[in-house]
């Protein structure tokens, strides 16, 4: 399943690490923003001052968004489960979601294999202000199909 590291706010997969960035993940980073593949969903191709600057905010774990009135986001990845869990068991959240710009259809399958379903639409706050789909699922959906029970 995944383990918590409380003293470095890291969540360990079988195959996948989520944790804070780091000063040397930072080359790796403008790297991949540079990627206009990796970029299409993600706002478009950035250059490293912008990288820089959303550095943060793009890496691993549950965001909470309180701002937003969308509520809390993990990010649709290989570790969307282990970030789920912890949102839901580390944290208590009620909620999780995953933003999605339509058209995204591979994150949309991503974000549907730990149980997520398509919620709602929304636009995402500035910076970003962006259009997107809402998937998500409530903390007992997540227990229940973590559980096996139907």
């Amino acid at each position: 399943m995944y383990a918590i590291d409380v003293s470095t706010f890291e969540i360990t997969t079988d195959r996948l690490p989520l944790r804070p960035p780091r000063e040397e993940d930072f080359p790796g980073w403008v790297a991949f923003a540079a990627e206009p593949a990796a970029m299409e969903f993600l706002g478009g191709v950035q250059e490293p001052s912008l990288v820089w600057r959303t550095f943060v905010g793009a890496v691993g774990g549950p965001l909470d968004h309180r701002e937003d009135p969308e509520a809390l986001d993990v990010p649709a990845a290989d570790g969307a489960a282990a970030a789920i869990g912890f949102a839901v068991d580390g944290l208590g959240w009620d909620e999780v979601i995953h933003c999605i710009e339509e058209g995204n259809t591979a994150s949309e399958r991503v974000a549907e294999k730990p149980g997520s379903v398509r919620l709602r639409t929304a636009r995402l706050p500035a910076p970003q202000e962006v259009e997107v789909v809402v998937w998500g699922q409530s903390a007992a959906d997540w227990r229940t199909r973590r559980s096996g029970v139907s």
